[in-house]
């Protein structure tokens, strides 16, 4: 909440809220965008700073390379719930930690299954008198008054072909003013997610009023030189 409020006051009337982006494809040396009850609208560049899917799923002229890298990206649901039940923490307060996890095997497959737990008293240096918990796909539903909020995501999945694609993401990056950014970039946390979009600021020649050892993704491309499934763009 308090990245968007930062983000909203800053941009103020240049941000646009609920607009439903139907796709996009290059032409004309940029980037046209789709946008339901408004039509076609032209831009020179464009980040897309969803997940690898979300954004392939939105390119109607996507390359063979896009599809090869950002076809490798998995996401998969998860049910996070905040609460105060300490029955989710270790039976010992002693333990406790910032990250703490309970380990089971489902009797049906063998499977050894993890639940997570975020404590968030710690990590965010609120008063402990008034536990909060933020679990990962509990096992063990938290006690239904202890509850506070749930909420669906979809998490990146980094298996082997994910760490590859990572490596594999600057072939594409700023190919035909398209960029993309995102936690999953990385490791897929908030610092991740930074860290990639300063990164295509950066490759974007513009300046951060920050000091960043961050490196630029991808060099400025020429617009109209770049090709696009065996025509010019």
């Amino acid at each position: 909440r308090q990245y968007v409020k930062k983000i909203t006051t800053t941009l103020g009337d240049n941000l646009r809220c609920e607009a439903n982006i139907l796709g996009l494809e290059r032409r004309g040396g940029g980037v046209v965008l789709s946008i339901e009850g408004e039509g076609e609208i032209y831009y020179d560049k464009v980040i897309l700073a969803a997940h690898a899917d979300q954004s392939l799923r939105l390119i109607r002229d996507a390359s063979d390379d896009e599809k090869r890298v950002l076809g490798a990206f998995d996401f998969q649901p998860n049910r996070v719930v905040l609460h105060s039940d300490t029955r989710l923490m270790p039976k010992r307060k002693a333990a406790w930690a910032s990250w703490s996890y309970l380990k089971s095997v489902a009797a049906e497959t063998g499977e050894t299954e993890l639940c997570v737990t975020y404590w968030m008293n710690r990590l965010q240096s609120l008063e402990e008198k008034y536990p909060l918990f933020v679990t990962l796909n509990p096992e063990t539903r938290p006690q239904a008054d202890l509850i506070h909020r749930e909420i669906d995501y979809q998490h990146p999945v980094f298996d082997s072909k994910a760490i590859q694609a990572q490596q594999n993401l600057p072939e594409i990056q700023g190919r035909n003013g398209l960029f993309w950014c995102g936690a999953w970039t990385a490791y897929g946390f908030h610092e991740d997610g930074l860290k990639s979009a300063v990164s295509m600021i950066k490759s974007l020649d513009i300046d951060i009023p920050w000091n960043s050892p961050t490196k630029a993704v991808a060099p400025v491309r020429p617009q109209g030189t770049e090709e696009l499934q065996g025509k010019p763009a």
